[in-house]
């Protein structure tokens, strides 16, 4: 099943676009996607691990379900005074 990521502030910088797709198998979660996007970047490792990530607009944990066509924001710690 098709992905739609967008990435956001360093994970964008890091990997040099604000959207990629991923090509996941029927029934992957949350937890499945992070590891198949390091796998792909390895250099997000370390970024991805104090990052959000919401489903569909929507906060999401690692056992969140994917489906076909979800859009999933990865979304880096916001700083800010």
């Amino acid at each position: 099943m098709k992905i739609r990521l967008l990435l956001f502030a360093l994970v964008r910088d890091s990997v040099g676009q604000s959207e990629v797709e991923l090509d996941l198998p029927e029934g992957s979660t949350v937890g499945n996607l992070r590891h198949r996007f390091v796998e792909l970047y390895p250099q997000t490792e370390v970024l991805l691990a104090g990052c959000a990530i919401s489903v569909n607009q929507k906060y999401a944990t690692d056992s969140t379900s994917l489906e076909e066509a979800h859009e999933v924001a990865i979304i880096p710690p916001v700083s800010g005074g």
